[in-house]
C-alpha cells in the first residue's frame, strides 16, 4: 500500500529512530517531503530533511518494501546508488545522506490476485544486494546505509494481502 498516510508515519517512525541513534540531530529543523536541486538538473523531493540556518545540511530517505521484495532487491540497490548521485554529485550544502530501509525479515510474496503464492527470506537475499562497498568507495562515508528489521507475527497463516492489512511489527529496537 502506497499512500500519503504510510509515508508520514514511515517518516515521523524513522525521524524518532534516527533521534534515538544520534542526539545531535534534534539540533536541526526538520522538514517533510521537502524538494531539493538534484545533479541532472531538475529537483528531488527528500523524505527528512534537516536544515541549520535555512540550509538543507543532512537529508534521510526512508523504504519499507513490505512485499515481493526478492524479486526487486537488486532495484532497491540501483536505486539507492541512483539516488546518492542525484543529491551528492552538483555543488549544495548537504553533508550526509542517511538511506533507512524498513524491512521484515521475512515477506509475502502476493500473486495478481492478492494471494500469498510463498515468503521471501528477505535477511537471506539482502546479502545478494550489498552496496556498502560500493557506497563507502564512492562517498567515503557521507552515505550511510541503516537497515531497520522487524518480523510479521504469524506471517505463516496469513493467506492474503487483506491480513496483512492491519498488524503491528515484532520490532527489537
Amino acid at each position: 500500500m502506497r499512500s500519503s498516510k504510510r509515508t508520514e508515519i514511515l517518516n515521523e517512525a524513522v525521524l524518532e529512530y534516527l533521534y534515538d541513534q544520534r542526539h545531535d540531530l534534534v539540533n536541526y529543523d526538520v522538514k517533510y517531503e521537502y524538494k531539493i536541486p538534484d545533479s541532472w538538473g531538475g529537483t528531488f523531493k527528500v523524505d527528512i530533511a534537516f536544515l541549520h540556518n535555512g540550509l538543507v545540511k543532512i537529508v534521510a530517505l526512508c523504504k519499507a518494501p513490505n512485499s515481493n521484495i526478492n524479486k526487486n532487491i537488486k532495484n532497491y540497490a540501483n536505486t539507492t546508488i541512483g539516488e546518492a548521485s542525484r543529491i551528492y554529485c552538483i555543488d549544495n550544502h548537504i553533508h550526509e545522506v542517511i538511506f533507512v530501509t524498513v524491512l521484515p525479515e521475512k515477506a509475502p510474496q502476493f500473486d495478481t490476485d492478492g494471494v500469498v503464492k510463498g515468503l521471501d527470506n528477505v535477511v537471506s537475499v539482502k546479502k545478494y544486494a550489498n552496496i556498502s562497498n560500493v557506497i563507502e568507495a564512492q562517498y567515503n562515508g557521507r552515505v550511510k546505509l541503516i537497515d531497520i528489521w522487524y518480523k510479521i507475527p504469524n506471517i505463516e497463516s496469513r493467506t492474503n494481502r487483506k491480513d496483512y492489512a492491519n498488524f503491528t511489527p515484532i520490532t527489537s529496537w
